[in-house]
């Protein structure tokens, strides 16, 4: 993807040397978490698509990354996430606000979690809202233990000893680091704290 589509905006040279520093390559970012991050392959027409397969609200703004952005150096007022967080893990917007509060609790950035661990937390979303509970963060607590998964910087789920409500995850995702973008964080794209699950 050495063309940015027409749709993308474009920077004069000026402005990108006042952006980058004088003389200076944009440069993949990392984290002290991350390992190198490959420039996005999600495209324009890519993301259009997951907007419709996955019914995300025209009111959310969908952004594919400037060639010097990643995952880890984030973009102000924007959240990154994985295609195949919708699109394999069923995610929906608006973001649960449970979700959100488990996440800034263990202090896991919403892209560091791997496929399996928003999987996991769906489901039990689901499991809960159909019998009739309401899960807060003790009880998120109370079910599972995030730990490092084997891919650096990101994060997975473990039941505690007797509590797995869920199995038949998959054991590998192919390539789902390849296809991230920002989505802008306003009130379409989060679940207002009077809204339940």
């Amino acid at each position: 993807m050495s063309n940015l589509s027409s749709e993308l905006r474009e920077y004069e040279v000026d402005d990108f040397e006042v952006l980058m520093g004088e003389g200076t390559e944009p440069q993949i970012q990392t984290g002290d978490e991350f390992d190198l991050h490959p420039q996005s392959e999600s495209t324009v027409d890519s993301l259009n698509d997951l907007r419709r397969l996955c019914h995300i609200p025209p009111e959310v703004e969908m952004v594919v990354p400037d060639p010097f952005e990643s995952p880890e150096s984030g973009r102000e007022g924007y959240c990154c996430a994985y295609e195949i967080y919708f699109k394999g893990c069923g995610l929906f917007l608006p973001l649960p606000k449970i979700l959100l509060l488990y996440l800034n609790h263990l202090g896991i950035a919403f892209s560091q979690m791997s496929p399996n661990m928003l999987r996991c937390l769906l489901c039990t979303f689901t499991i809960a809202a159909e019998a009739g509970y309401s899960l807060g963060l003790n009880e998120l607590l109370e079910l599972f233990q995030a730990r490092e998964s084997r891919t650096p910087g990101y994060y997975a789920l473990y039941p505690i000893v007797d509590r797995n409500l869920i199995d038949g995850l998959p054991l590998k995702d192919n390539a789902w680091r390849k296809f991230w973008f920002f989505f802008r964080i306003n009130n379409f794209s989060i679940q207002s704290s009077s809204e339940l699950l």
